[in-house]
C-alpha cells in the first residue's frame, strides 16, 4: 500500500513512477535491470512479487521511452 503518496523509482537512469501489478494486484511494478557480460543494460518493469520458486509473481512489463 503507497498510502496515498507519490512514489517513484530512483534509477538514475529511469526515473519512473511505480504502479500496481496489473496480473497478481498484489504487488508493484518497479524499475529492474538485466545486465549483459559486455556490462550494458536493459530496464524493463518487474513485479515485486517476484519470486525464483514457484508461486510468485512474474509479471514483466517493457520500458518505453
Amino acid at each position: 500500500e503507497t498510502g496515498g503518496r507519490f512514489h517513484r523509482n530512483t534509477h538514475r537512469e529511469h526515473l519512473k513512477d511505480i504502479f500496481k501489478c496489473p496480473k497478481c494486484q498484489e504487488g508493484y511494478m518497479i524499475v529492474k535491470r538485466t545486465y549483459a557480460k559486455d556490462g550494458s543494460h536493459q530496464a524493463f518493469y518487474g513485479c515485486t512479487n517476484y519470486s525464483k520458486t514457484a508461486g510468485g509473481c512474474r509479471n514483466t512489463v517493457p520500458i518505453r521511452d
